[in-house]
């Protein structure tokens, strides 16, 4: 069961996803009032895996890789906390029957291999690609 709010600033406004790791939730940022993505650790996932992917993640800067803004755990659940970046998804854009324009998918490919070649270099491999 997810609590109201989390952090004592984070109120959960709509869920996003959710797996055996972890669920993922739109959040409301009381303090800046601002949305934010919270991604908190499922109940029966790996904890210290989940702490270093966000040592790993706040140790990344690059325009194509979404900002970690916090790190807590309530509960005995720890949380983090990314910036909110709306319009969808990629899946979202995708239309059954048809293509992406070759010039979009020329672009969503170069900035996800550019975002790719920054976690490399600082000595991070995203497991879920």
């Amino acid at each position: 069961m997810v609590p109201d709010t989390i952090g004592g600033r984070y109120r959960f406004v709509e869920r996003l996803s959710g797996g055996g790791m972890a669920e993922v939730w739109v959040a409301q940022d009381s303090q800046l009032d601002r949305l934010v993505v919270i991604k908190l650790l499922g109940p029966g996932a790996d904890r210290a895996r989940f702490e270093r992917e966000a040592h790993a993640v706040a140790a990344l800067t690059h325009t194509n890789i979404c900002l970690l803004y916090d790190y807590g755990a309530e509960e005995g659940r720890p949380y983090m906390v990314f910036e909110h970046l709306p319009g969808g998804t990629l899946e979202d854009r995708f239309i059954a029957g048809r293509p992406l324009a070759d010039a979009d998918s020329a672009r969503i490919a170069a900035e996800v291999a550019a975002a790719l070649a920054h976690a490399h270099v600082q000595g991070v491999v995203h497991r879920d690609l």
